[in-house]
């Protein structure tokens, strides 16, 4: 422990008696207590605790500074920091997850609270054994005695001397608080504390005559990623985030702070008939330093074992553990078949670039060759979920082989937590099986921890079905997970829409705006938010951006003419010619606006029978704020089995 620390240790334990003993015991166990049952609930203060505490908030404040020595805020703020400690010390959770978990919205902000409040940051809390080996040092505010002693009253003289040694004490604790740590490394502006085991794949180079070839260096590093994730002590970067860095020219550094991680990897890979070649660079990110590199050329057909060694040995530089199962998994074969694994890199490849049908007859193909492989089964199986989410015509008879498909994945591997995660998603969206939905969810986060996709439709779930506080703390996972995919801040942006908190929801989708690969100045979402404000001009606007010119056109002259109800109409007319699947809901929420109430029923009641997808939003969905009481729309939450689950904000 460093110099500043030891000063500190001095401080906190002559301090910390003074406060403790003046605690009213029966008051402050309740309090803690109370503080506990809502540490995550980053709005939880003195006006909640009055109403827990059945006082006035007047009162609050002046019996919790009596009991404590504290105000409400500074005391609710020490509980959530040694709850965090906790955390810290018995699990591998990441600092951005052990703040949402202790109720703080902003991980950078907890950093400094935790940094300020400790003297150090929670990743040198994590590693540094000095503080893990005297616990005693840093005192836990729930670890109060169990009587108070009982203290003659001070004179006066007392209560001066032992107030000025306590000023020059939190004075010189002030001075240690603010000194910025030699290890902390920020990110961007923030003081979001790096993971030292945190490491970001950047895509790799095809260095193949075949320019065609990009696919099999697309495959090499989602696979070489896939094995990092399946190492506990690693934090990993989502691919889809790591999309946008494809041919970028950011430096090493640069890439590392937006994406909050301390080592990336850069990687090659040439393949020629039948030898390839991979060629890798781990990368110290903070001091942009060259760890270590490997070039090895193989016989295609050792493809697997190269990929496994790869991963290995990135996590032996990275000090990172492997358990006999992770060890497992990572050598684990897909297939025997090479050429069923050259027809599935292909479909992967597709698949992740947006081009779902192009992707199906490469994986069917793969499948053929090879009737065992469940990876390929797997993504088969989100290839048609993922037509179905768009709205295809072939609703029901692809759901029902997506479905088929997912089963015959899990039958064949049940360690694929992608084939869970696409029953869950069947289940949620289209069965509307709440209960088997949520069982795929937690099976497929078991196999596979740091999913974000996973975590986000989870969240999606959890939102829908009334877990309000649970889906928004499950959405900063996904966002930790994967940083910059647009959907993760946009869907966050729908959550806080839902509440009326249109003033966050447009920052939160402005955020996910700005990181889709091909810029977009507007969504649905900003034309939703500027309609619930009454903005009309600005919902136009945003409408007509959504649109062709010549729509946008007719958009004008509807508004101009007939104002909004006139826009309204306009969108019911074009709902109504489209052979989008999802178009009744859309049409039910065009005529809810408008007030005919008996249409979007119809609508609704239609989209009921064609279990289209966007219905699973109808709780929260603002545009039937007033159907709550209309006993068909009640009869369709009935039949959805919604009744279980309360919504509120």
């Amino acid at each position: 422990m460093n110099a500043k620390n030891e000063k500190l240790k001095e401080c906190i334990i002559f301090i910390e008696p003074v406060v403790l003993h003046r605690m009213d015991n029966n008051f402050t166990d309740n309090l803690h207590t109370l503080v506990l049952n809502h540490i995550a609930d980053e709005n939880f203060g003195a006006g909640q605790l009055a109403t827990l505490l059945d006082l006035s908030t007047s009162q609050t404040l002046r019996k919790v500074k009596a009991a404590t020595g504290k105000s409400v805020n500074q005391y609710i703020n020490e509980v959530k920091l040694a709850e965090a400690a906790k955390l810290i010390k018995e699990t591998d959770f990441t600092s951005a997850e052990i703040s949402y978990k202790v109720g703080f919205s902003s991980p950078s902000y907890f950093n400094k609270t935790f940094r300020k409040h400790y003297g150090i940051t929670p990743g040198g809390y994590k590693t540094q054994e000095s503080i893990q080996k005297n616990d005693d040092v840093i005192k836990d505010v729930n670890e109060i005695p169990t009587k108070a002693p009982i203290h003659k009253k001070p004179t006066k003289q007392r209560l001066i001397i032992t107030g000025s040694i306590i000023a020059f004490l939190l004075a010189t604790m002030t001075f240690y608080f603010y000194q910025k740590p030699n290890n902390e490394t920020t990110i961007g502006t923030s003081e979001t504390v790096i993971n030292d085991k945190s490491i970001a794949v950047l895509p790799f180079k095809n260095l193949s005559s075949n320019k065609e070839n990009e696919f099999f260096a697309d495959g090499v590093m989602e696979v070489i990623l896939n094995h990092l994730t399946r190492i506990k002590e690693l934090k990993v970067i989502s691919r889809t985030s790591m999309e946008q860095y494809r041919g970028t020219t950011k430096t090493i550094p640069e890439i590392a702070k937006e994406l909050g991680v301390s080592y990336i990897l850069e990687g090659s890979v040439q393949k020629d008939n039948d030898e390839i070649r991979i060629i890798t660079q781990l990368i110290d990110a903070k001091n942009d330093k060259h760890i270590s590199s490997t070039d090895i050329k193989k016989d295609y057909k050792d493809v697997f074992e190269l990929q496994s060694n790869i991963a290995q040995e990135i996590s032996r530089e990275l000090n990172a553990k492997l358990s006999d199962e992770e060890r497992h998994q990572i050598e684990k074969k897909p297939t025997n078949n090479l050429e069923a694994y050259n027809l599935y890199l292909q479909g992967v490849h597709f698949l992740r670039n947006g081009s779902t049908n192009k992707s199906i007859p490469y994986l069917e193909q793969a499948i053929e060759k090879d009737t065992e492989f469940a990876f390929a089964y797997s993504e088969l199986a989100m290839a048609y979920a993922i037509l179905v989410t768009r709205g295809s015509s072939n609703h029901d008879s692809f759901i029902k082989k997506s479905k088929e498909l997912a089963q015959k994945a899990v039958a064949l591997d049940s360690s694929i937590g992608q084939a869970h995660h696409t029953l869950a998603l069947l289940l949620f969206r289209y069965d509307w099986n709440w209960k088997a939905a949520e069982n795929q969810f937690l099976i497929a986060l078991k196999s596979d921890p740091k999913n974000g996709f996973t975590h986000l439709l989870y969240s999606k779930f959890l939102n829908y079905t009334g877990r309000i506080e649970e889906s928004k703390e499950r959405i900063k996972i996904a966002q930790s997970l994967n940083p910059v995919y647009p959907s993760n801040y946009i869907t966050s942006g729908y959550y806080y829409y839902y509440s009326g908190d249109y003033k966050k929801a447009l920052s939160e989708n402005k955020k996910g705006l700005e990181m889709i690969l091909k810029p977009k100045e507007t969504n649905w979402l900003n034309f939703d938010i500027y309609i619930a404000q009454k903005q009309y001009d600005k919902a136009v606007t945003n409408l007509k951006k959504l649109r062709s010119e010549n729509e946008a056109n007719e958009i004008d002259t509807a508004y101009k003419q007939f104002g909004i109800k006139g826009v309204y109409s306009w969108l019911i007319k074009m709902n109504s010619k489209s052979k989008n699947y999802n178009a009744p809901y859309y049409l039910a929420q065009n005529y809810a606006f408008i007030g005919e109430h008996e249409k979007a029923l119809e609508q609704i009641e239609k989209s009921f029978e064609m279990r289209v997808s966007p219905l699973t939003t109808i709780n929260r969905d603002p545009y039937f704020k007033n159907f709550r009481l209309e006993p068909r729309f009640k009869n369709i939450i009935k039949k959805m089995g919604f009744n279980d689950y309360q919504v509120t904000d």
